[in-house]
């Protein structure tokens, strides 16, 4: 059985980890989409700025806590009149951005 299962949008994320320990069960993941579009004016871009880690909690799971940790990037927008310099890419099917 493939570990995909335990994304929860296998076509946008990447598994590089899974650890189970007796409180939890925390699975770390990546994005796999070349390209992100700006949130402003929707250019695409390829030119990452940097990561950073998110860690997501849900429901328990058999009695363990889950955690989704994600490694997400920034992005610069490369419109030359657009406002928004830097800008993290976005999963609408895994989380919303404030949540």
């Amino acid at each position: 059985m493939s570990p995909d299962f335990l994304l929860p949008d296998a076509t946008a994320l990447a598994l590089d980890q899974a650890q189970l320990t007796p409180e939890s069960i925390t699975v770390t993941v990546r994005t796999t989409a070349a390209a992100a579009n700006c949130p402003q004016c929707q250019h695409r871009s390829t030119r990452v700025h940097s990561r950073y880690r998110r860690t997501l909690s849900d429901v328990p799971c058999t009695g363990l806590t889950l955690r989704l940790a994600l490694r997400i990037r920034r992005f610069f927008c490369q419109q030359s009149d657009c406002s928004r310099r830097i800008f993290t890419e976005r999963l609408p099917t895994v989380v919303a951005p404030a949540a």
